[in-house]
């Protein structure tokens, strides 16, 4: 298996086209897709995509420290 990485950007019509060259012709692969926005580069702020991160975590209801809260109580009721 091979991991290839790529930056995109959306056309206007919000669709995202790929071209990965793999170097085998003919040949039928499985391919597995993961999109992930990127947060807007702030270079004045070194902690942006940190932020953006815990951003995203207090959208759903969580905080950094919740995933280490919930590893100890797994480790805790074995």
């Amino acid at each position: 298996m091979q991991t290839l990485h790529a930056t995109g950007t959306a056309g206007p019509d919000g669709t995202l086209s790929l071209r990965l060259p793999v170097g085998r012709p003919n040949t039928t692969f499985d391919v597995v897709v993961v999109v992930s926005p990127k947060p807007p580069a702030d270079p004045a702020d070194p902690w942006a995509g940190a932020k953006a991160i815990f951003a995203e975590l207090a959208a759903t209801g969580r905080t950094f420290g919740d995933s280490a809260v919930e590893q100890r109580e797994g480790r805790d009721e074995r």
